[in-house]
């Protein structure tokens, strides 16, 4: 049934394959609403590796167990466009994204990308968290904001504050998309099927998301 499966849903395969052959910004728009970008990496708990060579790089210290990570790029409305295979959960969420970085017209460079080159770059903006502060240093050029981090022994100003809040707003939709994939309960508890068997269910489970937020903006034209 996999297979059949694959074929009938929006995949974020078939989602990110979409955008990157989008030669308008009017139809990268279509694809990210307000020209926002939005992304996150996500956690979920496994079981112990039994391969002594795989136990460190899964073990999450902030998780305090072992675990896989998948980042998400998201639309403002939650379409699941981009996401990863998964990283062992040792691995940090900064270097998830130098390693799979996703190349959208108007926010990577291309190469042989046809007509998309014509998009300028600056037209897709990426939101993320302080994670990803260091996003320009992988793609120069790169248009991106994070929240403002507090500087040792100062305190935040009021205007950074509200800026963050601000930013907050709008990187909130990509965490309501996490949690929309996590409502499945095979992505939530801790995954005790096979690992190699992992992307193909989080492809699945990503792609009825995404079923859900395509019929809820049919709904709304």
């Amino acid at each position: 049934m996999v297979p059949v499966i694959r074929q009938s849903i929006p995949l974020p395969q078939k989602m990110y394959q979409k955008a990157r052959r989008t030669a308008t910004v009017e139809d990268l728009e279509v694809m990210f609403p307000g020209m926002i970008a939005l992304t996150n990496a996500s956690e979920q708990p496994i079981l112990q590796p039994k391969r002594s060579d795989m136990e460190k790089p899964h073990y999450s210290a902030k998780a305090k167990t072992h675990t896989v990570k998948v980042q998400y790029t998201t639309s403002f409305d939650g379409l699941i466009v981009h996401k990863t295979s998964h990283s062992p959960g040792r691995r940090h969420d900064y270097m998830v994204y130098k390693m799979k970085q996703p190349t959208f017209p108007g926010g990577l460079p291309y190469k042989n990308s046809g007509g998309v080159g014509r998009i300028a770059r600056d037209h897709l903006r990426h939101h993320t968290d302080t994670a990803y502060i260091a996003m320009g240093n992988a793609v120069p050029g790169l248009d991106y904001v994070t929240p403002i981090r507090r500087r040792p022994g100062k305190d935040k100003t009021p205007a950074e504050r509200a800026y963050n809040r601000a930013h907050s707003r709008v990187r909130i939709r990509v965490e309501n998309a996490t949690r929309r994939v996590k409502i499945f309960r095979i992505m939530k508890e801790r995954y005790r099927n096979r690992l190699k068997k992992y992307d193909v269910i989080n492809d699945i489970v990503c792609g009825l998301v995404n079923q859900a937020v395509l019929l809820k903006r049919d709904e709304l034209l």
